[in-house]
């Protein structure tokens, strides 16, 4: 009886089919999250985008799959039994397992791009934990949002980042120190807006399923590690020169990205104040700053200790060669060699990748060419400024009209 999107998950916590219809948009909104196992598109869209877009992309785009969960998740207490493990174990493997994988890249924005990947699994993970709160959702929901925040603004700073190419030694530093102190807030660092957002997650653990609450604890302060070590890898083929490092994107303005780096320092604080009745601050004991600290630290130890080891070829590190995208180069494989692979000799298949080319088979059934160039004729005269003015002023007239 309503087309508004906060009547849709009361509406479904009444619904027999609720759990259909949340594994639906889970797949659906799952696309945008960068959700297992349907992630691989982010890995292979950032390395082509312009920079700014693949900040916007990574920072806040991805979020809005996040948004589609909520809208379509019933959060009251029972409404679906065992969809919180799911998606705490979704979760557990997106942000371990693209860790892993982003640790053999060599491409600045590739590594970014499984970082977001990994941290959009933690970010699934609260929302399970969301999904099982029952009447105390609304104040994990609000843990979520610092956390998206505090990603979003973060990893906008890193993409930019890699976009400036400064020739002073000085600015060279201080890009350096810029995106240290971005990858240094996503991995929680003390005093950043991720310890907060971290430690905050970690009080949300008691809506855990029963028994999760320890191993979930232990979990989150791997995963910080493993963030760390990322964007530690990251930082690391910064500094590296432009001829063995990824090749450079086109230069960006630096003012966007000091502004950027500006809210990562502020705004996760700020957001975080407004929440502060419900969301308890981290202490500011020694243990608990030790505890935001000892992942980063370690991280930064093991990555000296391989540095080191390399240099003085002690140890040869060999990084296995894991493609962009993973799990859809196998199988973009095994269609190829399937009997799909005679699509290949009729032109339906993109030669440069091996990936199926579905708008030229659907062309090829349905004979669409001539009605896409009479398309493409009609959009030419629409896009003109007589046309498209008139249309407007005409619009205008039938809504005053009518309305």
């Amino acid at each position: 009886g309503s087309i508004e999107l906060d009547t849709i998950a009361t509406a479904l916590g009444e619904m027999d089919n609720r759990g259909t219809i949340l594994l639906l948009a889970l797949i659906g909104f799952g696309v945008k999250a960068g959700a297992v196992p349907l992630y691989f598109w982010l890995p292979l869209a950032h390395p082509v985008a312009p920079t700014p877009a693949s900040a916007v992309l990574s920072g806040s785009m991805i979020k809005a799959g996040l948004i589609g969960w909520l809208h379509f998740s019933p959060l009251q207490a029972d409404a679906l039994p065992g969809w919180p493990t799911a998606c705490i174990l979704l979760g557990l493997v997106a942000a371990f397992g693209a860790v892993a994988v982003g640790l053999a890249q060599r491409d600045l924005k590739t590594i970014l791009a499984y970082s977001s990947i990994s941290q959009m699994g933690v970010m699934t993970l609260i929302f399970g934990l969301a999904l099982g709160a029952g009447a105390e959702s609304g104040t994990v929901v609000a843990v979520l949002a610092l956390y998206a925040l505090n990603h979003g603004l973060a990893k906008g700073a890193l993409f930019l980042g890699t976009a400036l190419h400064p020739k002073a030694e000085g600015a060279r530093i201080g890009l350096l120190a810029g995106l240290t102190v971005a990858a240094l807030a996503i991995a929680g660092a003390p005093f950043t807006g991720g310890a907060r957002t971290k430690y905050a997650a970690k009080t949300m653990l008691d809506h855990a399923p029963q028994g999760w609450e320890g191993p979930l604890l232990t979990l989150l302060a791997a995963s910080a590690f493993g963030t760390a070590l990322l964007l530690g890898r990251f930082l690391w083929l910064s500094t590296r020169p432009l001829s063995q490092a990824s090749k450079p994107p086109p230069s960006v303005g630096a003012f966007p990205w000091i502004l950027l780096l500006a809210a990562v320092l502020t705004l996760p604080h700020w957001a975080a104040g407004l929440t502060a009745a419900s969301i308890p601050a981290a202490p500011l004991s020694a243990g608990a700053l030790a505890e935001a600290a000892w992942p980063i630290l370690l991280a930064a130890l093991v990555l000296a200790t391989a540095a080191i080891a390399s240099q003085r070829r002690w140890l040869r590190l060999h990084l296995p060669k894991i493609p962009p995208g993973d799990l859809i180069v196998p199988i973009e494989h095994l269609i190829r060699r399937t009997a799909l692979a005679h699509w290949w000799r009729l032109g339906l298949i993109y030669p440069e990748r091996g990936a199926i080319n579905f708008e030229a088979r659907v062309d090829r059934l349905l004979a669409l060419d001539h009605s896409r160039s009479a398309t493409d004729r009609a959009e030419s005269w629409l896009v003109q400024w007589r046309v498209a003015g008139a249309g407007f002023i005409l619009i205008l007239f039938l809504l005053v009209l009518f309305l």
